[in-house]
């Protein structure tokens, strides 16, 4: 490994510089795989290739890019670090869904349970959401530290589970 070159080397942390597409559906659609700025870690290195390991928030994925289109951010890092930071952002990922799918869930099983089909299913959900953000100004005159810490708590679990807002990035 030399400290003085620029291209990157096995075990060298990077950055992807541009949106990579991963699969030949990403590419006629011109979906994202990996966004811009995801690091990764390079596992492989031929001359003008790069086997890179991105950590895409649930998990990593390999990915054969060339190598101008990522950057290098550090030398040299701990692989097993790298590795278990990757899988521990996405079981907190994976937990945050859960906490968000779980409500919805139990609201179609007891609606379920007291009409006894689906049909409606998706009007009801629309009212109780509706019902629930009128109750939100009754709630913050009554509750307001409650409600802040419910709001700032939901707004955490959102982010945590779906990631920064891409619209406020660009």
């Amino acid at each position: 490994m030399s400290w003085f070159s620029t291209s990157p080397e096995p075990g060298d942390l990077v950055a992807a510089a541009r949106d990579l597409p991963l699969s030949l559906t990403e590419h006629l659609t011109g979906a994202v795989g990996v966004a811009r700025g995801t690091r990764g870690l390079v596992r492989t290195a031929t001359p003008g290739r790069l086997g890179i390991a991105f950590d895409t928030g649930y998990g990593t994925t390999l990915v054969h890019v060339r190598t101008t289109d990522v950057s290098l951010v550090r030398r040299g890092i701990d692989e097993s670090r790298f590795h278990s930071r990757a899988a521990l952002k996405a079981s907190i990922r994976v937990g945050a869904l859960i906490a968000i799918t779980a409500p919805l869930l139990w609201f179609t099983i007891v609606y379920w349970m007291q009409s006894g089909s689906l049909e409606g299913l998706p009007q009801a959900i629309a009212i109780s959401a509706l019902e629930s953000a009128l109750e939100l100004p009754d709630l913050f005159l009554a509750h307001p530290i409650q409600t802040l810490c419910w709001l700032a708590l939901s707004a955490l679990i959102g982010r945590i589970a779906f990631g920064p807002n891409k619209a406020r990035k660009r």
